[in-house]
Formats: C-alpha cells, sequence, structure tokens
C-alpha cells in the first residue's frame, strides 16, 4: 500500500513529508512518486510442494471426490491417475483413479479441486472388497503426478485420511435393459451398477403377457440365475418354467413379453435392493 509520512516538528504541527514505498530505517525515509511502484531487490519462487489435507469422498449416484490443499494448485494440472484410493491409510485394498470430469479452467484453480469419477471407476471401486465402504475404509494416497501448484510444484506424496466427510451408496440399483431368447433358453439382465452375487434369486422373477392387465403370468420356479459381469445377471431357464411359459401363450411375440422382479431379486454390493 501506498502510506503518507507525517513529520511532527518541535511546533506540534503535522506537515506531510513525503509518499513511502519502503520502510523508515532511523530518522531516514525512502521517498517514491506517488503511483510507482518498487521492484523488489530480489526473487524466490515458490518451491514448496502443495499438501493434500484432506478430502471428500462419495460412492452414491455419479460418485464425488473434492481435495483440500494447503495452497492454491493449479486445475490443470491435476491428474486422476495421481490419486489412489485405499481401504487403509498403509495401503490394503486399493484402487487406481483413471480418469474423470472435471475443469482444467484457471477459474477452477483454487485449494479445493473436485471431480466425479467415471462410471468404471466407481463401479470398479465397489468391487474391492472392504474399499469405500465406510469413512474409515477410505483413505487417499496422492503422488507427484495428482496435481502441481501455481509454480509448477508437484503434490507432495502422502497418505492422507479417513475421508471426511464420507457419503455411502444408498440408491437402489435398476434393470436397464431385458433380452429373451427362446432359443438359449435365457434371460438377460443388465443393471445399472454391480451385483451382490449371494443376493440374486431367480424365484423372484415373474413372466407375464401384458404389463397393465396381464392375463396369464408365471413365476419361475426351478430356474437358476448367475452374474455373467458385475452388472449383468443371466437367468437359465428350466424346462419345467420354459413349457409352464409357453403353455399360458406368454412371450409367443415381442409384445407378450414382460417381466415382473420383486426387489428381492437382487441387491448391489452396498445391499441396496432393487428398485
Amino acid at each position: 500500500c501506498v502510506l503518507m509520512l507525517f513529520v511532527v516538528p518541535a511546533s506540534g504541527h503535522c506537515e506531510a513529508a513525503g509518499v513511502l514505498g519502503g520502510d523508515v530505517v532511523g530518522d531516514s525515509e525512502w521517498a517514491m512518486p506517488t503511483g510507482g511502484a518498487l521492484s523488489g531487490a530480489g526473487y524466490e519462487p515458490d518451491r514448496v510442494a502443495p499438501r493434500l489435507m484432506s478430502f471428500n469422498l462419495s460412492v452414491d449416484g455419479a460418485g464425488l471426490l473434492a481435495l483440500t490443499f494447503d495452497e492454491t494448485v493449479m486445475a490443470s494440472t491435476r491428474s486422476p491417475a495421481g490419486l489412489v484410493l485405499q481401504s487403509t491409510l498403509a495401503g490394503g485394498g486399493t484402487f487406481a483413479f483413471t480418469g474423470g470430469v472435471y475443469s482444467v479452467s484457471p477459474a477452477a484453480d483454487a485449494t479445493v479441486l473436485s471431480f466425479v469419477p467415471l462410471k468404471a471407476d466407481l463401479d470398479a471401486i465397489k468391487l474391492v472388497a472392504g474399499l469405500a465402504v465406510s469413512n474409515v475404509s477410505s483413505y487417499l494416497h496422492i503422488t507427484a503426478a495428482g496435481v502441481a501448484d501455481m509454480f509448477g510444484n508437484p503434490a507432495a506424496v502422502l497418505n492422507v485420511g479417513p475421508a471426511n466427510p464420507y457419503v455411502p451408496d444408498t440408491t437402489a440399483p435398476q434393470v436397464s435393459a431385458l433380452y429373451l431368447d427362446l432359443t438359449a433358453n435365457v434371460i438377460d439382465l443388465y443393471f445399472t451398477e454391480p451385483i451382490y452375487t449371494p443376493s440374486i434369486n431367480a424365484t423372484e422373477l415373474q413372466v407375464l403377457n401384458s404389463s397393465a392387465a396381464p392375463s396369464a403370468a408365471v413365476w419361475l420356479a426351478s430356474s437358476s440365475a448367475a452374474l455373467v459381469s458385475p452388472s449383468h445377471v443371466r437367468v437359465s431357464l428350466s424346462v419345467a418354467d420354459l413349457n409352464r411359459i409357453k403353455i399360458r401363450h406368454i412371450a409367443l411375440t415381442n409384445a407378450t413379453t414382460w417381466l415382473l422382479a420383486t426387489a428381492a431379486f437382487a441387491a448391489d454390493m452396498a445391499g441396496n435392493k432393487l428398485s
């Protein structure tokens, strides 16, 4: 800032002596023209690595990871590949992020950076036993590749945690696609997230000839179900169930093929039942 220096003479009256841009040393002062600027005699840039202080984690919905640093970091330097989620401070079950949705605009430079992980990453995290199922199973390892500060100093390599706050997965899985193959005698169901294998119960499926007011319906009684991939369940129709479906004139065409699944048919990795 620019300061006005007032010198008090012996008379006791204040008189403006000049404009200062430096320190007063002894009885002398360093005068600077009004409106001018000083250049430092020397300059030392910031050479200290930014440190991750804490992070927030949500594994619900689309997911969210927010990182808080001890200084402003450059959004354009961030890399999810420099972040590894861990179940313990020392390591445990781990997952290295591969990408996500975030801003690299200079306007996003800040002490807090957030990003939404890729859906594939979020699904993969849910498949690692014991990882990110609570705040005390959610720690973060950041490498030098994670981000850099405004002077290009890479992040300090640290293990940080647990996550605070932590938001668990409370979103129920849903069926995103359904296919019936009466040649292979299977029903393929695709879900919005990974399904917990022991939760699958094929007897909680009903095949109907209409969605509004079905005149014929069959609950599966002896068919089996298994995971093809984390979010893909295949129901293998038994001969008995298949004949019961056919004799009731169900699934003769696409228009007469409907499937009802109760909430007890399957649950996700967090135990949320089908909706």
